[in-house]
Order: structure tokens, then C-alpha cells, then sequence
């Protein structure tokens, strides 16, 4: 069993946000895994056992992960163009249709458009390896 305070907050840390099935997948949970029983252990026999599988799981989580940082920069920076331009143009707009622009309207419904499809992208490509570590 680890001492190392780092390590005990890390699995507490995975524990407490562990939100099974809304936030999980296969991979993630058995990424998890092999983390807790390297800390708990210092060995996972499936590591030396099916090193390919292992690897698998922990890319596809490590990807994941950077796939979600990316969306979330990308949905940030929307939120400030949205903020910046069409917020702008919902509040100087007196007298139209309750001081909101149809053209405001329409940016901002492209905007959701796109962002439906990219996530419908994304969505798509974590179902075909969600999978992978199960």
C-alpha cells in the first residue's frame, strides 16, 4: 500500500469524480484501475500479461482527454465571440423585437449549428473506442 500523499489524494481525487455511467467509460475505469493497483500494489499483472491492451486503454484515455481540453478551448472562445458580438448586438437594439436582431439571432444559431456537429463528431469517435480497456 502507497504512503505517498500524492498518490492517496490522486485515487480519492478519481474516487470523488468517478461518475459512473455519465462520466465513464470502459478505458477510463480500467485506466483507473491499473493506477490504483500500481499504487496500492506496485505490480499489475495485466501489464506484463497483455501490455498491448494496456497501452490501448491509457491512450485512449490520455486522447480523450485531450480531445475534451481542446473542445472546452474551442467552446470557451465561442462563448467570448458570442459574448463579444452577439451579446453586443442584443443589448443595442432598441425597438426590435425586444431589442433582438435577427441577424444576432442567425450568427448565434450558425454558431450552435456547428457546434452540434462538431460534437456529434467527437461523440461518435469516443462510442467506436469506448470500448477499448473494457
Amino acid at each position: 500500500m502507497t504512503t505517498d500523499p500524492n498518490l492517496i489524494a490522486l485515487i480519492a481525487r478519481c474516487d470523488k469524480a468517478r461518475d459512473f455511467p455519465a462520466a465513464t467509460c470502459g478505458a477510463s475505469r480500467h485506466a483507473q484501475a491499473i493506477g490504483d493497483d500500481l499504487a496500492k500494489y506496485s505490480t499489475y499483472p495485466m501489464l506484463s500479461e497483455e501490455p498491448e491492451h494496456c497501452a490501448a486503454t491509457i491512450l485512449a484515455v490520455v486522447a480523450s482527454l485531450w480531445e475534451a481540453r481542446a473542445r472546452i478551448t474551442a467552446l470557451e472562445a465561442n462563448l467570448a465571440w458570442v459574448i463579444a458580438n452577439v451579446g453586443r448586438d442584443i443589448y443595442n437594439a432598441p425597438g426590435e423585437r425586444e431589442g433582438i436582431r435577427q441577424d444576432a439571432i442567425a450568427r448565434l444559431e450558425g454558431k450552435r449549428k456547428a457546434d452540434k456537429a462538431e460534437l456529434a463528431a467527437l461523440a461518435a469517435f469516443n462510442e467506436k473506442y469506448r470500448k477499448v480497456g473494457a
